[in-house]
């Protein structure tokens, strides 16, 4: 379709343009020479391009979008957000201003940076946003008075110190299912519910189910070959009526190249070359514990059968801080944090935190005997409860890093 011959301010003629191509692929740059053809008085044949001024906008759509983040750190290459007419072409001649603001928030952050831009050709651009808490499943939204918003697409923010403390797996069951766990025993037990007003974070969570008189099974997820040093995290509400002991957080140590080392292994004695496994649990009192198989530790009068150990008996012994309270009906952040020892010698420890509290800590540990073992499971444990009844627990934003708890 070419353009018309036309008069400028200056007199001089405008040229013979073919802009079909461009502009019936929907290109920008089209239109901003269809614009500039209105602007001088020129006509496009078959097409009044002085209509192209008169545009209104109808809605907005993310052009840029966010992409994953450290925390604290400008999202690059900058957000921008469109202002479109119904036919989803770019108004142009749209300045007013458009605002973003966090639209899921799966990790209670805050955005930070110039929130609020005039459009420019219809395009505003935000430089600067950032957020402050690590979490996947972010999104931004997109407003402007008289136009219909825009949400973006999903994005991570992981920790700013990374470098020190690199994040293995996060989990906060926004993807609506359990893909993510390499195992899943008892998996009618284990369900991924949407819920944004009971969500931790986001708008999912997972419920493990304790059927009456039993347990819930497990579900596990696996990064070998592993680490020596690992701190494992979650939120954790209990319902106001919970009653019984369960199992929560717990990390294996199986064989570098065989995740299945440490499976199976309940009631045996560890000799430091195959396995070692170390819990937080929750008894019936609602307090919290360690429960952990480590080579030397105690057997039962039979001599030979092991059971999980709390580390009140061992040299030295633990050590737990008051109040260890787990208030029932609100969310609690559980973090537990392992060092292994160097093999054979007895100098590995652990420590738990309860919503930011340290409330255990245990040292002189001999969690294995070879180098061929490391921190490689995580194991969210739903044993053992046996109440009368059937009750539940919820769970959010699992978190495992590499180092210790910063």
């Amino acid at each position: 379709m070419p353009v018309r011959s036309c008069t400028l301010d200056r007199g001089t003629n405008c040229r013979m343009l073919e802009i079909v191509s461009l502009y019936g692929a929907g290109k920008r740059p089209a239109t901003v020479l269809l614009v500039l053809l209105a602007g001088w008085g020129c006509a496009h044949d078959g097409l009044d391009v002085r209509a192209l001024q008169s545009q209104t906008a109808t809605h907005l759509a993310f052009e840029q979008q966010p992409t994953d983040v450290q925390t604290g750190a400008a999202i690059s290459p900058a957000v921008s957000v469109t202002a479109l007419d119904d036919s989803d072409d770019v108004v142009m001649g749209y300045t007013d201003a458009i605002t973003v603001a966090i639209g899921t928030n799966s990790g209670s952050s805050t955005l930070s940076g110039t929130r609020t831009v005039s459009a420019v050709n219809g395009v505003a651009a935000f430089s600067d946003l950032s957020l402050d808490n690590a979490a996947d499943g972010y999104q931004l939204s997109a407003s402007a008075p008289g136009l219909s918003g825009a949400t973006s697409a999903t994005f991570k923010v992981t920790p700013a110190n990374a470098a020190a403390v690199d994040t293995i797996f996060f989990e906060g069951f926004e993807s609506g299912d359990k893909s993510a766990w390499n195992d899943d025993y008892m998996p009618s037990e284990h369900a991924v519910v949407t819920d944004p007003t009971a969500a931790h974070s986001g708008s999912h969570y997972l419920r493990i189910q304790y059927p009456a008189g039993g347990s819930a099974g497990s579900m596990s997820h696996f990064f070998l070959p592993g680490y020596d040093t690992v701190t494992a995290s979650y939120w954790v509400r209990f319902p106001s009526d919970w009653q019984g002991y369960t199992k929560l957080l717990l990390l294996r140590g199986s064989l570098k190249d065989d995740a299945w080392s440490s499976f199976g292994v309940a009631g045996a004695c560890p000799d430091g070359t195959k396995w070692f496994l170390t819990n937080v649990v929750k008894p019936e009192d609602n307090t919290l514990s360690f429960y952990t198989y480590y080579v030397g530790m105690r057997t039962e009068a039979d001599g030979v059968t092991c059971w999980g150990r709390y580390g009140d008996t061992a040299s030295p012994p633990s050590s737990y801080y008051a109040p260890l309270d787990v208030s029932l009906g609100m969310w609690h952040h559980l973090e537990f944090e392992v060092i292994l020892n160097t093999p054979g010698v007895s100098n590995g420890s652990q420590r738990m935190w309860l919503d930011g509290t340290l409330k255990g800590e245990w040292s002189g540990i001999r969690f294995r005997n070879t180098s061929s073992l490391a921190l490689n499971v995580l194991t969210l444990e739903g044993s053992v409860n046996g109440t009368q009844k059937t009750e539940s627990i919820i769970v959010d934003d699992v978190l495992v890093t590499r180092g210790r708890r910063q």
